[in-house]
């Protein structure tokens, strides 16, 4: 079977949460069918990584879509009435290019990764669509946060009225969580949606593995992971260096807060004058910082699907002191591990009664290997789309069944 695969971003198995979903997405779907690839990369550095799918794709193509031309094209059809994220990825390129495609190629189905790949599936097409989360939310969260809050509360009405429209359009929609998708059942008025959770690499993820090369500092430290122009990361960041930071180094002052992620943005960086704050950036390495840590925070006031730092912190044997923000997106079954705190006082207090030593807590790693396993999780997804062709599909509230992939032909 030819499965369309269209992604908003170039899937990736080593960088931030979104492109390692997509990612798995594609090598579950590629054990069994023929996989083609359509999507976005940010730059030129991202496409030279495109080559590395065709191991698992047989076809690839991805357009290179600069942020900043993006935004003003966008923005422009922003003032003429469009949702701002819809209109950054429209491009009449690949448009031009997945309907050559499937003129083609005779698909027998069709997954768009994230709402902006939806008004480019084909159509007459089994549909399945990977919103991951209900973003129109997240913009509604910024509205009251954010200036200007009247725009982004206008995103958000513009946003969730195509989350409603394209969810009609399509034959299964996904949710990366439970929260999410009963979120999306409200706002819609009972649409048919489901999920399946987020896992992790338990392979690279494996605090018994010597790694290679060390990065860290001698100093005691605590760590933050996450990519760094990303608002809530900045603001989760921010307000433990200026919140915990002075308390936690009022009892240890060498004591030092490591925030570490890709592209730190210009309120990033500045965090970096706080006393005892280090903007680390990108490192080549990300699990010697959560190893070595005399604690890993999670400390967002505004979290949205699944986070997957979060993730293999636990996947690493570590505990993880999070707000209740990032503890409601795992709903009523908070994962072991996770320390959930609900005031700077309360992340402080923790830390300090834990005294967490920098070495693993396998009963935390087996725990999440269970629950965030990636090839169960995708069961969901791969049973879905199969039953088209092998027969009845069975939702989430039920066993679904391991089915035999069929033999996968060359492009």
């Amino acid at each position: 079977m030819d499965i369309l695969f269209l992604s908003h971003c170039l899937p990736n198995a080593r960088m931030k949460g979104e492109k390692i979903r997509a990612f798995q997405e594609i090598v579950a779907l590629s054990q069994g069918h023929r996989v083609h690839l359509a999507c976005f990369a940010r730059n030129g550095q991202e496409l030279g990584l495109a080559g590395e799918l065709n191991k698992y794709c047989d076809s690839v193509y991805a357009e290179v879509r600069p942020y900043a031309n993006a935004m003003i094209a966008a923005g422009v059809r922003f003032c003429g009435g469009a949702s701002l994220n819809m209109a950054f990825y429209a491009s009449s390129t690949m448009r031009q290019y997945i309907d050559r495609l499937a003129t083609e190629i005779k698909f027998s189905a069709a997954v768009a990764y994230t709402l902006p790949m939806s008004p480019y599936v084909p159509r007459e097409i089994f549909k399945v669509l990977d919103m991951v989360d209900v973003d129109s939310e997240k913009w509604r969260q910024y509205a009251r946060k954010r200036w200007p809050g009247l725009l982004y509360n206008l995103e958000a009405k513009r946003l969730r009225k195509c989350e409603l429209h394209y969810g009609r359009q399509f034959d299964q929609t996904f949710f990366v969580s439970r929260q999410e998708a009963q979120l999306y059942q409200e706002i819609s008025g009972g649409a048919a949606a489901e999920c399946f959770e987020n896992g992790v690499d338990f392979d690279y993820f494996d605090p018994s593995k010597e790694l290679t090369h060390i990065d860290c500092p001698a100093k005691p430290f605590v760590t933050f992971v996450g990519t760094m122009n990303y608002f809530p990361n900045v603001d989760g960041a921010g307000w433990f260096a200026r919140e915990m930071m002075p308390a936690l180094r009022s009892r240890e002052p060498e004591l030092e807060f490591l925030i570490v992620g890709a592209e730190p943005n210009k309120q990033a960086l500045q965090l970096g004058s706080c006393p005892g704050v280090r903007v680390v950036g990108p490192v080549r390495d990300v699990r010697p910082f959560i190893q070595q840590a005399r604690a890993v925070v999670a400390p967002l006031r505004l979290a949205r699907g699944m986070q997957n730092k979060v993730l293999e912190a636990l996947a690493l044997g570590r505990r993880v002191y999070a707000t209740s923000e990032v503890c409601k997106t795992f709903g009523n079954d908070v994962p072991p591990g996770i320390v959930r705190c609900d005031s700077a006082p309360e992340f402080v207090a923790a830390i300090w009664a834990a005294n967490d030593a920098p070495s693993p807590d396998f009963k935390i790693r087996e725990q999440a290997q269970v629950r965030f396993n990636w090839e169960t999780n995708l069961n969901v997804l791969t049973a879905r789309i199969e039953s088209q062709i092998n027969g009845p599909y069975f939702p989430t509230n039920q066993p679904a069944p391991l089915l035999a992939p069929l033999r996968r032909t060359s492009a």
